[in-house]
């Protein structure tokens, strides 16, 4: 078997690639530069079409077949052989992000605030790693611990119009002694830049654990 280009109406039949082998199953790029298919060609050559098959391209009129696929598996082309090409997303910044501290919890002695980073970006991104400081006007807060974000992977990425939750904990014995008022506490991410909510200035007296962002939500 061999592949063949041709006019709508079968006119001027020209053969791609020409070798002693099977070539079969031709599938267009989708900018209709490049042909793939399948192919066992070096594999001997066999003109009865015996295997091991592999994936090949080539350009459109049959020049620099090129092989794809190294295996000894049967590997075949079809009309979804071509795949757009998916960008991972890239790891968020802080001028995408929204901080918002969301309602206060209490969970095993600890009183619990989430805070959202929401993804106000108009693309996807990633919020993984170790948060460079916790801050107050510049200065770096020594008495927090166990800061993370989670490990590289552990979590999807944040659509656009998402949020991702990162939750601040410390002693409600310590956050029971109120002090007035409220400072704006910047996080830097691990990426660069920090983003910045307005926390109870009496919990940030305390020992702090932030622990890693949760699932993506609703923002």
């Amino acid at each position: 078997m061999q592949i063949y280009l041709m006019s709508a109406d079968g006119s001027g039949q020209r053969k791609l690639a020409p070798s002693n082998a099977c070539d079969e199953f031709p599938a267009w790029s989708p900018d209709g530069k490049r042909i793939a298919f399948t192919s066992n060609r070096d594999a001997g050559g066999s003109p009865n079409c015996a295997g091991p098959w592999e994936i090949y391209v080539m350009s459109i009129d049959g020049s620099g077949p090129r092989r794809l696929t190294h295996n000894s598996a049967y590997d075949f082309t079809n009309a979804s052989a071509w795949q757009p090409t998916v960008e991972a997303p890239k790891p968020c910044r802080a001028a995408g992000l929204r901080a918002r501290l969301l309602p206060a919890r209490v969970a095993l002695g600890n009183v619990v605030l989430p805070v959202a980073l929401a993804n106000v970006g108009k693309a996807a991104c990633t919020l993984s790693g170790y948060p460079r400081r916790l801050a107050v006007h510049g200065k770096p807060l020594r008495s927090h611990r166990g800061t993370y974000f989670g490990d590289p992977g552990s979590a999807g990425p944040i659509a656009s119009g998402q949020a991702a939750q990162l939750y601040v904990a410390s002693s409600s014995a310590c956050t029971n002694n109120q002090a007035p008022g409220a400072v704006a506490l910047q996080i830097g991410l691990p990426q660069g830049g920090d983003v910045v909510v307005r926390f109870p200035a009496a919990f940030l007296r305390c020992p702090l654990s932030v622990s890693r962002f949760g699932i993506p939500g609703s923002s």
